[in-house]
């Protein structure tokens, strides 16, 4: 059932593969999300479960007129805080995927014909701030009013608040007010903590983690703690056009699908992560869903509710937290999606309609959304910037161009 007056338009449910039906649930409605979301499909690799995101389908495009307009920074080349990336060929995508339909096949060799420059790590909340104040821009999540977040990290009073979810992914709740000042709607910030309740008792089950589910009842929801403001943390509710537009400022543009790959591989061969194939390490290399607590209702820790998981961080952590890859390039796996332009494979141009998103994000687990890996791509619509998708921007190197360090 739809409401608060939206339109069935407005809001479609998607699968891990992208494509779906506009079924929404309110939150504190009895009736079962529909669909092969379950614990067996979850443990299967999640094909079916909403596990990357959820997206908006708006009648227009408005910030598409916004990004060709926003004015250029007149910050210095070559970019600031950009690492060279030099010119080769790779292998491009995977042979052998846990989600077939992602379209990471066929292997075909590509080339990188000119050196790139690439953002040293994804767009910071400070970095984006800084292009809002030069140009004014209005992002798309605050041009609609809402955007959709994790639900385990609302507050108790936005969670009680909000009742319009995602019907098959009732983790992922409409939000009136997040953007990316406020990644968790009005009662969060960026520059600093802001917890109305701090004064109310302790966080219980919310009203859609109270429904019986197939997941298991939840035990312990727990509030993130961010220390301080997350100026250093990438900024997020951030669609293909904010993206666009951002790297259009900095003089650069997002980077096609080839060129973040090869990028993200670091100039190693034949590996599934940016450094090699080891993953029993993962905590230390990247920020992704660790594993320790129950996904996707709820966040669960039988033993220390408030110790922290493996990896240090609940949701997003600050960028360059991890090492870097051959490239010198920082979380190009986990943390939060990067926007990039599609590629068509059979002929090797990239597509003006179609959108991916590469790296996965804090969220992606091997159990449940295995998309942390270089060839893996989610196809997503541009309008679309949820709690855990932010940019990296990319710049051709100019002729005689050589290398030299990150600027």
């Amino acid at each position: 059932a739809h409401q608060n007056n939206m339109s069935p338009l407005r809001l479609a449910i998607v699968s891990c593969v992208f494509a779906s039906h506009a079924l929404l649930a309110n939150s504190h409605d009895d009736a079962q999300p529909q669909g092969s979301c379950d614990a067996h499909a979850l443990h299967q690799g999640g094909e079916g479960c909403g596990c990357a995101s959820a997206t908006r389908k708006a009648t227009t495009n408005a910030n598409s007129e916004q990004s060709t307009t926003s004015q250029q920074s007149t910050h210095e080349w070559p970019p600031k805080g950009a690492a060279w990336v030099p010119a080769g060929e790779f292998f491009f995508g995977a042979e052998k995927s846990p989600y077939p339909k992602d379209g990471e096949g066929p292997v075909v060799k590509a080339k990188i014909a000119t050196p790139l420059w690439v953002d040293a790590t994804e767009a910071t909340n400070q970095q984006f701030s800084e292009f809002v104040k030069d140009t004014g821009y209005v992002t798309t999540a605050e041009r609609e009013g809402w955007s959709f977040v994790f639900e385990p990290f609302l507050s108790p009073t936005t969670s009680e608040k909000e009742t319009q979810a995602v019907q098959q992914t009732p983790w992922w709740v409409q939000v009136h007010g997040a953007s990316w000042r406020h990644p968790e709607g009005s009662d969060s910030d960026i520059e600093a903590v802001v917890k109305p309740d701090d004064e109310a008792p302790p966080r219980q089950k919310s009203s859609t983690a109270q429904k019986p589910h197939a997941f298991g009842t939840p035990r312990v929801l727990a509030f993130p703690s961010w220390e301080g403001a997350r100026w250093k943390h990438p900024a997020v509710h951030l669609s293909f056009y904010d993206a666009e537009a951002y790297c259009k400022w900095r003089g650069m543009r997002l980077p096609t699908e080839v060129e973040w790959e090869y990028a993200a591989r670091g100039g190693l061969t034949n590996r599934t992560f940016p450094w090699g194939n080891r993953h029993d390490d993962l905590h230390k290399r990247a920020n992704t869903f660790d594993g320790s607590r129950a996904f996707p209702l709820y966040i669960e820790r039988t033993e220390d509710a408030n110790a922290p998981p493996a990896d240090g961080f609940d949701g997003s952590a600050p960028v360059a937290s991890y090492p870097p890859n051959g490239f010198g390039l920082f979380d190009m796996s986990g943390n939060v999606w990067e926007w990039s332009v599609a590629v068509d494979k059979s002929t090797g141009q990239t597509s003006a309609h179609q959108a991916v998103l590469r790296g996965g994000s804090f969220m992606c687990w091997h159990e449940h959304c295995f998309r942390y890996r270089v060839s893996a791509r989610l196809a997503m619509e541009k309008d679309t910037g949820n709690y855990h998708m932010g940019v990296r921007c990319v710049a051709t190197a100019r002729p005689g161009e050589q290398a030299s360090a990150t600027q």
